[in-house]
């Protein structure tokens, strides 16, 4: 039944392929099926992701493209590896040991294989934290954001209207753990101690430290060039850097801006191939929207020019970096009203950047604000008054989740990727309908590890996985891929 079902509506180069091994110098390729199989030969120096010209079956040449019709062992899948990467203790070929683990492992087809995989991650995911405990609201109690702010949420990606707002506790997440401003402080305070002997409490104040070299015309030369530990503030993304660039690169979320200095959100992007840009412009942030929706750097960004990047208030009377806030504000006067903000690490020590940003900030309403700290309420106003006011007078829908930046949008994004799953399974049941076949039961796609998630979105997007997916939902075309995972 699944052979008749595949050779009425798969073409032979939409089969699912199975890969063992990169760039193959001499690979091998099986049409799996339970009774028959058939064999390929490659090339030397072939890549196994290239188109390989002809299937041989039992003896006929069947050209790439065909229907399975013309296939007399009706496959389920195609298994490639690398023989040379299969051999015994002595270094010499093994193609029998190759072709035998190649079998044991393909057997379900590509589709059951990534059931399996999600299968096992939720089985370990049980052991390690026992099972889900659901909460009286219907959320988990291990889980940032409730079930409500996760629907609404989701809602305003399906209607183009969430906007994040990043400040520096974004990047304070492991495994990124950048520097807090009184660390910073520290470092330039101290280097320059041999030289100068500054007032003592300017060594955990940064905006003050840098007021005075700002005040000396020692800015760029000494305090930017010299003193600032820029090494600092470069490592690993971590999963707050991972959602937001994510969603700006499926054009998920409708924009971000960030008061951050550091490429956390574009290195995320660049390890997946996609050379995604921080925008210090309005103007910019329309010319970037080719490659992804907009990401605005309003305080600067140490890549594109870190020495007009804002580390005092006494700098926002330069003419460039007024210009600069500026179009950054006429932007958020266009795109942030009656749009879902979500606002993640403003009430670090880093304060003179909320000031920079609430007086940016001026848009009079927005459909929902989410604040996302592991401060209380009163610690969070305290800190940054005037940007706190201006969040909490901005719509009815107001929610301050207690957690850090990096575990919430963490789970926004694990719930865009089992949403976008389930419409990818879903494009499958009108063929099944069309056979007359029962539809299975879902895969447990809320319980799946986010990488496994992510990877079922690049198989149905035809992407490898070492790039990006770049698709806010499946496409159309992918209905047969997810007609055979339903049916296998």
């Amino acid at each position: 039944m699944f052979a008749e079902r595949c050779a009425k509506h798969l073409p032979l180069r939409a089969l699912p392929i199975v890969v063992w091994g990169g760039y193959a110098r001499d690979w091998r390729a099986f049409l799996v099926n339970a009774s028959a199989t058939a064999f390929v030969q490659g090339r030397a120096g072939v890549s196994v992701g290239a188109c390989f010209p002809a299937i041989q079956t039992d003896g006929l040449c069947v050209p790439l493209g065909v229907t399975f019709q013309a296939v007399s062992c009706r496959p389920r899948c195609v298994v490639m590896w690398d023989a040379s990467l299969h051999t015994d203790s002595r270094g010499s070929s093994n193609a029998t040991v190759g072709t035998n683990q190649c079998f044991t492992r393909a057997a379900l087809s590509l589709a059951g294989y990534v059931r399996h995989r999600a299968l096992t991650a939720r089985h370990a995911r049980h052991h390690a934290i026992g099972p889900k405990v659901e909460s009286p609201g219907g959320a988990d109690e291990d889980m940032a954001l409730s079930s409500t702010l996760l629907i609404r949420l989701l809602g305003a990606v399906e209607a183009d209207s969430l906007v994040f707002l990043c400040g520096a506790g974004l990047s304070v997440g492991a495994p990124s753990n950048l520097p807090l401003a009184k660390k910073v402080a520290n470092a330039c305070y101290d280097k320059w101690a041999p030289i100068e002997t500054l007032d003592p409490g300017l060594r955990d104040d940064i905006e003050k430290l840098a007021d005075v070299f700002y005040s000396r015309n020692e800015f760029t030369n000494v305090f930017i060039r010299t003193l600032v530990p820029w090494d600092d503030f470069v490592g690993s993304p971590n999963a707050g850097h991972a959602a937001v660039s994510d969603l700006l690169l499926t054009r998920a979320a409708h924009g971000a801006l960030s008061g951050n200095f550091d490429a956390m959100i574009e290195a995320w992007a660049e390890a997946h191939h996609v050379s995604l840009q921080g925008a210090l412009t309005g103007q910019e942030a329309s010319y970037f929207e080719q490659t992804s929706k907009p990401l605005i750097k309003f305080h600067g960004c140490m890549r594109r020019d870190r020495q007009r990047t804002v580390w005092t208030h006494s700098q926002l009377t330069d003419s460039d970096i007024q210009s600069r806030i500026q179009s950054c504000t006429a932007w958020m006067n266009i795109h942030l009203p009656n749009k879902h903000l979500v606002v993640v690490g403003f009430w670090t020590d880093w304060s003179y950047l909320n000031d920079v940003l609430a007086n940016a900030f001026s848009i009079g309403n927005a459909s929902s604000v989410t604040v996302v700290d592991p401060g209380d309420t009163g610690e969070l106003q305290a800190k940054a008054p005037v940007l706190w006011s201006r969040l909490t007078s901005l719509s009815h829908f107001f929610d301050h989740v207690q957690a850090y930046a990096c575990d919430t949008l963490g789970e926004l994004r694990h719930a865009f990727s089992a949403t976008w799953a389930r419409k990818f399974y879903a494009l499958g049941q009108p063929l099944l309908e069309a056979d007359g076949v029962p539809a299975g039961a879902p895969p447990p796609y809320d319980s799946m590890a986010i990488e496994d998630l992510y990877n079922i979105r690049r198989d149905a997007e035809g992407v490898p996985y070492s790039k990006a997916a770049t698709l806010k939902a499946p496409p159309h075309t992918a209905a047969q891929s997810a007609f055979v995972s339903r049916g296998c």
